[in-house]
């Protein structure tokens, strides 16, 4: 019996868009590299914010877009 292959990272690109307290909106975009299965969309949607939040020294924001799709054309 073989075990199953792990899966390749498939490169992702996402965007998104937050309003902070003040009312100002930042917007942030770029790839990261997953694992098919591994995550849930609700999972990486909660990292990356937390990463933007940690650069810009923030506590909270609010969403105002989020977009996650293959970086493949």
């Amino acid at each position: 019996m073989n075990p199953a292959t792990p899966a390749a990272e498939v490169m992702y690109h996402f965007v998104l868009a937050i309003r902070i307290d003040d009312g100002s909106t930042v917007t942030d975009a770029g790839t990261v590299p997953l694992k098919p299965g591994a995550h849930t969309r609700v999972q990486i949607l909660d990292a990356l914010r937390a990463s933007m939040l940690q650069r810009l020294d923030l506590t909270a924001c609010s969403v105002l877009f989020f977009a996650l799709e293959p970086n493949t054309l």
